[in-house]
């Protein structure tokens, strides 16, 4: 795909291009060297026992992943599940089914420091003990749902070590969520370097959110000022969005701020901007994509979306966790849809549909990496940042390039909205020099019509006489030639005035009739024409349609404009006008096999001066507008590149005697 002529790249966009993308790398590039700053190894282990002595835990945290020791279905102290340490299985708690169990980590470290361990708990109710001694409850795990309360913080507890062994035992319980916990997200190290990790964890959530949160304000205020390009409403709603997402995932700022936020507004907020994010990233396609996304398909996400969120109202988390699957092939269907839709409709590909699509790949990329890295399968990029998240660097790439994007196709739309009040303008100017014009004819027109009319008299008095007294003569007969001649000078200058001030007054002509016989003539007076092209032409209308209320003069008009475009896109093909009365409404279809119209021109087809040839006036169809709305209707455009097109007017049917 290429950009097409009257896409190139314009100065204003060049300076923002220069501008912003150059900002946007610099700021990723800052916010990832920022996450990354505070170096982090994984360590692996096939069971439960980590052995971290050889780690430099001066210049690098340790997360640790891996199977653990798991007793399920127990909750235990550690001297507990010391004595019963024979029924311990090395299992990775995330895919394990039980509801209820305790899990055991050892970590061998060098001894003579303190140590800090971190971890998120997303999913479920915790209790910790370090080394024996009880620190935290996250929630209230218990043995039933009845029992178990929920619990979601981002932790940090300080500990040392006995005998060079940090013991790490964690009751949990699982009613809430189709999946259990995952150790995979444990990181430990000293002091100073996890004091470091955790605030630029902490650091990173809040430079997000406070990106995403100007981003909104500075988006939905040129919505305001811009209300015909809705792409700056739908994207400020998107950067929204992620506000609130990035407020209760992640380092979890929603219960660092607030220690007693509740943990289902906790999980309906982050399950519920999922959804959300997905129709609104719709919709920012939809404005960038024209005619690419049918309508039917974003009336089923819509659909598909607010079911999904309206079950946090009537269910329970573990149940919407389970439908949440549902909802992921929901967005896969939506993925595959929009790239087979892109790869069908678009021939030419515009700046700012360029930088949307490669936002929207960077984004896809991170997540599949970060899918992998959680499981401990890494794909680029490497080095020193290979052991960091990459979703949020892809996210803020994501949204910087749609806002580039959404710019670019707002300066379009000011200069298209420019150009046409400039169009006005210069009509309204041309209007008032018509106007002007047809002011001073009617005033020579007046004038001139006293002339022809004193001679007529005249001439007239004069014939009178001379037939009363000499009858008919040579004289005679010129008098009347001379009443003639005149006669057809006023017929002239009269016909001259009605044509000009027809149009001021279209309701004058209007009257009851059957559309019926306009439409059988214009078929059958166009007929010849379209099959000179090797077209042929059928006409289907329902017996006895109503009479409609209009100008009869208009309807052939628009007839006329209908059949005239048909035949100029279709050869050796069918023209088809079908007619039928549907409720109220007169139904009337003329539709035609030919080249189609392109998908950017869609939505400009009835505006005046549009047109997708050479030979158009860009007239035909704004005038059928006119007229159709003028009389009380609609009229709608429907057509694919090369399988044709098909135009629908509807009328109301006469009410009256």
């Amino acid at each position: 795909m290429k950009l097409p002529d009257h896409q190139t790249i314009r100065r204003p966009e060049k300076l923002l291009l220069c501008i912003a993308l150059p900002l946007m790398l610099l700021f990723c590039a800052a916010t990832w060297l920022i996450q990354g700053s505070v170096p982090v190894t994984t360590v692996h282990s096939d069971n439960g026992i980590w052995d971290l002595r050889d780690v430099d835990f001066q210049s690098t945290n340790v997360r640790f992943s891996g199977p653990v020791e798991y007793i399920p279905e127990e909750l235990l102290t550690p001297k507990e599940f010391s004595a019963r340490q024979s029924e311990a299985k090395i299992v990775d708690t995330y895919q394990y089914p039980a509801a209820y169990g305790t899990s055991r980590i050892r970590l061998r470290v060098p001894p003579g420091t303190h140590y800090v361990v971190s971890e998120s708990s997303p999913l479920s109710s915790d209790r910790f003990y370090l080394n024996g001694q009880w620190v935290e409850d996250i929630g209230n795990p218990g043995e039933t749902a009845e029992s178990t309360t929920e619990g979601d913080v981002l932790f940090s507890y300080t500990v040392a070590p006995k005998d060079g062994t940090i013991e790490i035992v964690q009751q949990v319980s699982n009613y809430a969520h189709r999946k259990n916990e995952s150790h995979a997200g444990y990181v430990v190290g000293t002091v100073p370097m996890m004091r470091a990790f955790v605030a630029c964890t902490y650091g990173v959530a809040a430079l997000l959110i406070g990106c995403f949160i100007t981003l909104f304000l500075v988006h939905i205020t040129l919505w305001f000022l811009f209300r015909g390009y809705r792409a700056n409403l739908y994207f400020s709603l998107f950067c929204l969005t992620f506000v609130f997402r990035t407020f209760v995932t992640g380092p979890k700022l929603a219960t660092a701020l607030f220690p007693d936020f509740s943990w289902f507004v906790a999980f309906a907020i982050e399950y519920c901007t999922l959804p959300v994010a997905s129709v609104l990233y719709v919709l920012i396609f939809h404005s960038m994509f024209p005619g690419t996304m049918q309508r039917w398909f974003r009336i089923f996400l819509i659909a598909a979306s607010g079911l999904f969120i309206g079950c946090h109202f009537v269910l329970d988390s573990m149940t919407i966790s389970r439908l949440l699957i549902y909802y992921q092939a929901v967005m896969g269907i939506t993925i595959v849809y929009v790239i087979v839709r892109a790869v069908m409709k678009l021939r030419r590909i515009a700046l700012p549909q360029a930088l949307f699509l490669a936002g929207g790949g960077i984004m896809m990329y991170a997540t599949v990496r970060d899918i992998l890295f959680y499981r401990d399968i890494f794909i680029p990029p490497y080095g020193s940042y290979a052991n960091a998240p990459l979703s949020e660097m892809g996210l803020l790439l994501f949204v910087f390039l749609q806002m580039t994007a959404v710019f670019i196709g707002t300066i379009r739309e000011m200069d298209a909205v420019r150009a046409k009040e400039q169009k006005l303008q210069a009509e309204n100017a041309a209007l008032d020099r018509v106007n002007k014009l047809r002011a001073d004819l009617l005033d020579t027109l007046s004038h001139e019509l006293r002339t022809p009319l004193a001679v007529m008299m005249g001439y007239a008095e004069l014939a009178v006489k001379e037939l009363r007294m000499k009858g008919i003569d040579e004289e005679t007969t010129a008098d009347l030639d001379a009443i003639a001649a005149e006669a057809g000078r006023l017929a002239l200058l009269v016909e001259e005035a009605r044509r000009l001030t027809l149009s001021r007054d279209v309701a004058e002509h209007k009257r009851p009739f059957s559309p019926e016989g306009i439409i059988r003539q214009t078929a059958r007076l166009y007929q010849p024409i379209l099959e000179r092209r090797g077209t042929a032409l059928s006409l289907d209308l329902a017996p006895e349609l109503p009479k409609i209320y209009g100008s009869a003069d208009e309807l052939t008009q628009v007839m006329f404009n209908l059949l005239t475009n048909a035949g100029k896109h279709t050869e050796d093909g069918r023209v088809c006008v079908t007619g039928e009365q549907e409720d109220h409404v007169i139904t009337v279809t003329v539709s035609d096999d030919g080249s189609g119209i392109a998908p950017d021109f869609l939505p400009h087809a009835f505006e005046r001066y549009a047109h997708d040839d050479r030979d158009g006036s860009g007239l035909g169809l704004a005038i059928c507008k006119e007229i159709i709305e003028g009389h009380g209707g609609k009229i709608v455009l429907e057509s694919q590149l090369g399988k044709g097109t098909t135009v629908t007017f509807t009328l109301p049917v006469y009410k009256g005697e």
